[in-house]
């Protein structure tokens, strides 16, 4: 991909009104309740940056690299998982942050971890959606910021 074909997908403004709309909707979901955010690094760490300054619940904020993709543009199949310090969830309140659902399987493979140590509930957010994500991964999904097609999509903003 040559630099001088990049073009706007979504101004920042528009990425800005929305995240703070799905920071407002999480917080309204979740009242009162102490919240651990996880992002999947390192493609939702400035999403996950703007998302929990709307979330007006206390937070405990972890991150998880995970990966199907490594250095390339598709994804190999196989997720790739590292959790740097480990951190007790059970009977915590999890939100989990991705950047984008593509092929679901990061999101699936971290869900399952996570579910294996028996939260409270678990939710999920994705700042863009593929049409094309599985059934199952999409339908896992709680909030999200836009759907979009099959572009490939660079940058934030």
């Amino acid at each position: 991909m040559r630099e001088d074909n990049l073009e706007p997908f979504l101004s920042s403004d528009k990425i800005a009104e929305r995240v703070a709309a799905l920071g407002e909707q999480i917080s309204a979901d979740l009242a009162a309740e102490e919240l651990v955010v996880i992002g999947l690094l390192k493609g939702s760490f400035i999403f996950m940056a703007d998302l929990v300054r709307h979330i007006t619940l206390p937070l405990q904020i972890e991150f998880v690299r995970a990966s199907s993709y490594g250095d390339q543009a598709t994804s190999s199949g196989k997720v790739i998982m590292s959790i740097g310090a480990p951190f007790n969830l059970k009977d915590k309140h999890v939100l989990i942050v991705e950047d984008v659902l593509d092929t679901g399987l990061t999101l699936t493979r971290t869900l399952s971890t996570v579910r294996a140590q028996r939260p409270a509930s678990v939710r999920t957010a994705a700042l863009l959606a593929k049409s094309s994500a599985p059934t199952e991964a999409r339908e896992a999904i709680d909030y999200v910021g836009f759907e979009i097609g099959e572009e490939y999509i660079v940058g934030y903003g």
